[in-house]
């Protein structure tokens, strides 16, 4: 986190209020390469900070994106760190970093143990009338997939 800061502090002086309009549209990509460092994608040009005042232009094609969708094979899958599922976000600073249902304080893990008590997502959408049925359905589809990560992970 403190690489990344140091980052987003050297973007702020070469793009100004650009990066501020990037981080609000979530269009900026976080990445990593095999040392460690981490790079930001900004106007599709990959960027590292050398020293204040001075950024190093990347190839992508060395880099993995840390944010990215992650299946590493025997059925596990770890979900896109900031968009898991199309209705479900997970935002640094939001309700701890906990996924939950975009534009809401609704946890998916709050969904899913009301699932496994037995409601049926008709019931969780009385209980939450301002949710459509699929972003329940995401919800418990993305904790039944941590689950089973953590399961197979445990074995």
């Amino acid at each position: 986190m403190k690489e990344v800061r140091r980052l987003l502090h050297s973007l702020e002086e070469g793009y100004g209020d650009r990066l501020g309009d990037h981080l609000a549209n979530r269009s900026l990509v976080l990445r990593v390469d095999q040392a460690g460092h981490a790079f930001i994608k900004v106007e599709d040009t990959l960027v590292y900070p050398v020293h204040s005042g001075v950024i190093q232009i990347a190839s992508v094609d060395l880099m993995v994106d840390l944010l990215a969708e992650y299946e590493p094979g025997a059925g596990l899958r770890g979900p896109h760190l900031l968009v898991p599922r199309p209705l479900l976000r997970i935002v640094p600073g939001k309700l701890g970093g906990e996924p939950h249902v975009a534009d809401t304080r609704i946890e998916t893990r709050a969904l899913m143990a009301l699932a496994n008590r037995g409601y049926e997502t008709s019931q969780l959408l009385e209980f939450y009338p301002f949710l459509d049925a699929a972003s329940v359905d995401q919800a418990v589809d993305l904790e039944r997939q941590l689950n089973r990560n953590l399961t197979a992970s445990a074995a």
